[in-house]
């Protein structure tokens, strides 16, 4: 097979190699990473050193309680801006520290809170759609109906994306290893809590204590701005609510906005995530809000745009930026997202190299098994979508069209995440929706039939190949860490139903609370948009080609056009926020003193798991404040 990837290895890393005297985390072996020669030689030295303590009912367990926890954060923060956060992980990495785990233990409760994160990515960024096109009157379902097949769909052809990344692991872990940038963190982070310095439990320690005791100060903070307890209206509205403040926001006066209209939203948790993405990722984010607030919002009003509003049902006069920015700035984010999701999906095809290599048998017993899973769940979908679609062709041919499409572009996922670090989900599901929706519709299907099967097949595609990428990221780091592969999947598979039951009950809580809560959901939006436009609805298809159009544009130049889409949906005071974390983070380190890379990179993750408390107590506060007003 022809090498794309392989690195050169060093003359004394051949040699170390060869002697088999090579240690883990030396020197050496950092230098000789993905030459292609230091993993062949991992992969036999792992499977002569089989640690049985690596897998333990408790070391699974704990994570799989954390990240169940966490299922609802992660379901408020992505509909919240658009992103996964997997706080979880830093927060498991410090425990088990605390609990002097081994480096191979805690990998393996990292998968697991890992594989719930991933599920919850198909419900949060799909599923979604679903309220927000039931609030637009376009279809109308039951969450009894739909939910079940959702749940089911995800854990099913979750289990089927597993054997897609089992079978590239030979590939493009050991053969020919994907560069994967930034999986070195997480090495050295493990690299750390193998060496176990002297001191380290007790510094653990207290960084626990910072962690909820950051947790409570956000959760109290945001207490303060959301709970409402005088009269229906939080703390802060009561004592601070007027022209310049409102419900969280410091704003311009909206009366006195012609053309500008700015807030800052006072937000623990979106300055955390700030920190997360880091100055360059938080800029570019901020700066599709100023290109939306600056100057698309401007120039609508100062031109007298008209646009058709959905909330009235006629075409109204844009005078205000408000207006601007709901009619005109979010159809051409929509656009925007899609773009941008295109053009990297058309940038990552020409990569798509020694694909051809999935042709040839890895071994029977790996061919049986992906067949007899493929057939279970072809099985599984054919039940499932007979019932929803009560056509017997959709019930054979959806199950088809969603298992090619999920192999196919399981592998397209994994090379993108390989080579660029980026992980699109929610773009491949934009593409799926629109095949299936032409599928559906060429079949005879009525549009409301069409809307709920279409959003239930790629809720559960986005959920699978999300689960799919992760398990390969863990392939790649547990290969450097001495992990068994069957650990990894085992730690995999544990987590995926539970994420999607506990992910369908969350995401429906808070997709039913869109507006009160202010989440949102750009990704769904989009969702909605394509799905509306694709079905007929009043849909303004010169915003949404402009904003295509952007997108693609922003995506050549930058590399992170999703970024810059999901910026331009945004309100301007959600993204300053996120530049401030970003702008504090990069002012702490130049401020760091030098330190060994060990100790640099403990502070560093010292400074993770806070940002995880100011993250966690917003969402576990903003929880309490959705239960307070359904009551």
């Amino acid at each position: 097979m022809k090498r794309y990837y392989r690195q050169n290895l060093s003359s004394k890393g051949l040699k170390n190699i060869e002697s088999g005297v090579i240690e883990r985390y030396s020197p050496e072996f950092y230098a000789n990473l993905n030459t292609g020669v230091l993993e062949q030689y991992l992969e036999e030295r792992n499977e002569k050193e089989f640690d049985k303590h690596e897998f333990n009912w408790f070391n699974v367990s704990l994570p799989l309680i954390i990240g169940a926890l966490f299922v609802l954060i992660t379901c408020y923060i992505g509909l919240k801006i658009g992103m996964v956060v997997g706080g979880t992980w830093y927060l498991i990495y410090i425990i088990g520290i605390a609990l002097k785990w081994s480096d191979k233990q805690i990998k393996i409760a990292g998968s697991v809170s890992g594989s719930i994160a991933s599920v919850c990515a198909g419900w949060i960024f799909v599923y979604t759609a679903l309220y927000i096109l039931r609030e637009q009157g376009t279809v109308h379902f039951s969450w009894i109906e739909t939910m079940p097949v959702a749940i089911i769909g995800s854990a099913l052809l979750s289990v089927l994306a597993v054997w897609v990344a089992i079978t590239l692991r030979r590939i493009w872990v050991i053969e020919d290893p994907l560069p994967l940038p930034g999986f070195e963190a997480s090495l050295t982070l493990l690299d750390i809590a193998q060496k176990a310095y002297a001191g380290t439990t007790k510094k653990v320690k207290r960084t626990i204590q910072n962690v909820v005791s950051l947790i409570g100060l956000s959760a109290g903070f945001v207490f303060l701005r959301d709970f409402p307890l005088l009269k229906g209206k939080s703390i802060f509205q009561e004592f601070f609510g007027g022209r310049f403040y409102d419900r969280g926001n410091i704003m311009m006066p909206k009366d006195t906005s012609k053309y500008f209209w700015a807030n800052f939203y006072l937000s623990p948790m979106l300055v955390g995530i700030g920190w997360f993405m880091m100055l360059k990722g938080a800029f570019i984010v901020c700066l599709g809000s100023i290109v939306t607030w600056l100057l698309i919002n401007p120039l609508a009003v100062y031109f007298n745009a008209t646009a058709y509003d959905p909330q009235i049902g006629k075409t109204i006069l844009i005078n205000n930026p408000m207006l601007a920015y709901s009619n005109i700035g979010r159809m051409l984010a929509i656009g925007a997202i899609v773009g941008s999701g295109l053009a990297a999906l058309v940038k990552a095809l020409p990569r798509i190299k020694g694909i051809t290599s999935l042709s040839k048998p890895q071994g029977n017993t790996l061919l049986r098994n992906i067949k007899l899973t493929a057939g279970a769940v072809f099985g599984a979908f054919v039940v499932l979508f007979l019932i929803t679609s009560k056509s017997p062709l959709v019930g054979f041919l959806l199950p088809l069209l969603l298992i090619l499409l999920c192999f196919f572009l399981s592998v397209v996922l994994i090379k993108i995440m390989g080579e660029t670090g980026q992980c699109p989900v929610s773009a491949m599901g934009l593409i799926v929706l629109i095949i299936l929706i032409l599928l559906l519709r060429a079949l005879g299907l009525d549009p409301n039939t069409t809307a709920i099967l279409g959003i239930l097949a790629v809720t559960a595609f986005c959920a699978s190949v999300a689960v799919s990428a992760n398990l390969f990221y863990d392939f790649k780091v547990g290969l450097y860490v001495g992990n068994q592969p069957r650990n990894l999947i085992k730690a995999q598979l544990i987590g995926v139903l539970p994420g999607a039951v506990l992910a369908g009950v969350f995401v429906s809580i808070l997709a039913l609370n869109l507006k009160e809560l202010d989440l949102l959901a750009p990704q769904a939006n989009a969702l909605a948009a394509i799905t509306n436009a694709m079905l007929g609805f009043h849909v303004n298809y010169w915003l949404l080609i402009g904003g295509i159009v952007i997108g693609i544009m922003a995506e050549v130049i930058t590399g992170r056009g999703t970024a810059f889409a999901l910026g331009m949906y945004f309100p301007i005071g959600i993204t300053l926020p996120l530049l401030l974390g970003g702008v504090l983070r990069f002012l702490w380190e130049k401020k760091l003193p030098k330190l060994k890379p060990e100790e640099k990179a403990l502070k560093l993750v010292n400074t993770y798991a806070m940002c995880t408390g100011l993250i966690a107590g917003e969402s576990i506060m903003a929880a309490i404040v959705c239960i307070a007003i359904l009551i």
